[in-house]
Parts: structure tokens; C-alpha cells; sequence
């Protein structure tokens, strides 16, 4: 069964607990996140949004690789392998998210693999406080609906029916 994450946007404060402990965890150089933390101020309130690889059922990145280099594992983790990544940044540049970065000391990209080396689940989970984010087993409730995040009118993020993301936000009122 596929995993995904669960972002509540009524519980995030914006602390960037979760950036911060996945920085830590992969020694990641300055300008290099895995995940980051953007805010949007609402008619009545700030929201803000854990981001980080979706783990997509279509990921864009994969085809877009031409050394093979990012894959799909039998829970749907979607990874790169380092050996096989040339740095050509094509799987950058096709992921509508922003999920994948360059690492200029590598000379290689760099993602969210969900942590697959810890067994109890990717790290930005266990460092959030406000409790509002959560690694799953992707259920029906996993909809493109529930992928989307409009604010004012404004689509914050690419039509979830391009890569069928497996994230799941948990929408405050003034987001739909």
C-alpha cells in the first residue's frame, strides 16, 4: 500500500520544526531543503503549508530522468539513487511541486525519500509539535480534493490530476 503525508492546516504554526530536523538529519547545505514551510496570509488568518516530495502515483520526475535515477518502490516512496544521478536537474525542473532540489556540493539532487532508513516513519513527522503532519497508508480519502489547496480564488499548488500526489491537506476555512 502507497504511503503519503497528511498536512492539517489548522494545526501548523510555521515553528519549521519539520525543515529543520530533515536539514539536520541529511547534513543538507544552506539553500538545500527537503521540505520547507511557505506561509499565505488568508483573509482572517496566516496558513501555512508543509511541503516536501508527494510521492506521487505519476511522478513527472521519474520519466524525466534519463539515467534511471529516481524510482518507485513497492509502498510508492518515490527515491533517487545517487550513483546513477548525473545532475542534469531534469527531474527538477519536471516536478510541479518544487520537491526536488539541487545540491551544489554534490553536484547531484536531492528529495524526500520518507525516511525509509528510519522504521518508524520520516523524521519531519516526529519533530512537529503542533502534531500536524502525518505519514499514512493512503486511503480513499486521498482525493484530488484533498491534494488542492486554493486560497482567494488563487490554486497554491499544480492540478493534483497531473501527478495524483499522495499528500492530503486538512484545510482550514478560509482554504478549499
Amino acid at each position: 500500500m502507497a504511503k503519503g503525508f497528511v498536512t492539517d492546516l489548522r494545526k501548523c504554526v510555521g515553528c519549521k520544526a519539520c525543515e529543520a530536523v530533515c536539514k539536520i538529519r541529511y547534513a543538507s547545505p544552506e539553500g538545500v531543503s527537503r521540505r520547507r514551510v511557505p506561509m499565505r496570509d488568508t483573509e482572517n488568518s496566516r496558513i501555512f503549508v508543509s511541503i516536501a516530495c508527494n510521492h506521487c502515483d505519476e511522478p513527472s520526475c521519474l520519466p524525466a530522468c534519463p539515467k534511471g535515477a529516481i524510482s518507485k518502490d513497492a509502498e510508492g516512496i518515490v527515491t533517487r539513487d545517487l550513483a546513477k544521478c548525473v545532475g542534469c536537474r531534469r527531474c527538477e525542473w519536471a516536478c510541479p511541486y518544487g520537491a526536488i532540489v539541487f545540491d551544489p556540493t554534490t553536484q547531484k539532487i536531492d528529495k524526500c525519500d520518507g525516511c525509509v532508513t528510519f522504521p518508524d516513519g520520516p523524521r519531519c513527522v516526529e519533530a512537529c509539535h503542533a502534531t500536524a503532519l502525518d505519514w499514512v497508508d493512503v486511503d480513499g480519502t486521498f482525493t484530488d480534493d484533498a491534494a488542492q489547496i486554493v486560497l482567494a480564488g488563487e490554486e497554491l499548488l499544480p492540478d493534483p490530476a497531473f501527478t495524483e500526489p499522495n499528500v492530503k491537506f486538512i484545510k482550514t476555512p478560509d482554504v478549499s
